[in-house]
């Protein structure tokens, strides 16, 4: 083989070489990346790592990736609204996203971003269905379950005319309710309407109360430098509403109109009000 006849077979088979590499690179970049969502792993209605339901969160961020053509990724978490948890996966690169912070702009500052708010959430009252048409001002006299330094305590605990039976998580408050122990309950609202719908076959009216430090929205937290993926996640939000309310319904979030404290009467050391007599009973 001559010399120029071996520099032409090197020079086709360099041409061959990179023109192989360009056609798996153009595959690589068809491949869309996986939008990548923090979860935390073990807190139904909101995400589960194992079981049948995966959880709001989960379901939500499903649709979302669909609709910017990617595929979705969660990334399980153990904490659940902790900064700490916040530090050591979003901000160190472990997720794109983090569903179901509160939309604040307080929490960690200005390090964080906020989708459109994805969710409202907060404490609620429990009632038998028979007492649907109970409000606030009903529990004097009764046994109402609250959580251990929650809002609710603090608003019910001086109020001689009602007895609170503190409890350590909306699971328990449930229990106590079932097994006779309290009245009603005053507690975690998603938990309490995905006992109540799952485990108790919507025995109870779960309602929402408006007030300080009792409801809130939840959005998508993203890195501050995260704007481009943020704006795409709220166009597509906008388009989700219907979806949500589905996704609400199916895991049991409560989605009676919110009963409103009445600040007045909460002041003055009586029961807090419902804004209307017929507040809880149209939720019926």
């Amino acid at each position: 083989m001559t010399v120029r006849r071996r520099w032409a077979l090197r020079a086709l088979l360099a041409a061959l070489l990179l023109a192989s590499l360009a056609v798996a690179g153009a595959g690589r970049a068809d491949e869309a990346s996986p939008l990548r969502l923090c979860v935390e792993a073990d807190n139904l209605p909101f995400g589960a790592a194992n079981g049948p339901m995966p959880g709001l969160y989960v379901e939500l961020g499903r649709q979302i990736a669909a609709r910017l053509a990617r595929p979705f990724e969660p990334v399980w978490t153990l904490g659940y609204f902790g900064k700490r948890t916040v530090r050591t996966t979003l901000l160190a690169g472990r997720c794109d996203g983090f569903i179901g912070l509160p939309d604040d702009p307080d929490f960690m500052g200005p390090r964080l971003i906020f989708s459109k708010p994805v969710l409202r959430l907060g404490y609620a009252l429990v009632v038998p269905r028979e007492k649907a048409g109970a409000g606030l001002a009903d529990l004097r006299g009764r046994r109402v379950a609250v959580q251990f330094a929650s809002p609710p305590q603090s608003l019910l605990v001086g109020q001689g005319d009602v007895q609170t039976v503190t409890v350590l998580s909306p699971e328990e408050g449930m229990r106590d309710l079932t097994d006779g122990k309290a009245d009603a309950a005053f507690i975690w609202g998603p938990q309490a309407g995905w006992i109540n719908k799952t485990a108790l076959r919507d025995a109870y009216t779960v309602v929402p109360v408006e007030g300080e430090h009792m409801q809130w929205s939840a959005a998508i937290g993203f890195p501050r430098g995260q704007t481009v993926l943020r704006d795409q996640v709220d166009a597509v939000l906008v388009d989700l509403g219907g979806a949500i309310e589905t996704l609400q319904a199916k895991y049991g979030f409560p989605g009676a109109a919110p009963l409103r404290l009445d600040a007045a009467a909460t002041s003055s050391g009586g029961p807090a009000q419902p804004a209307s007599a017929s507040a809880l009973s149209s939720s019926a």
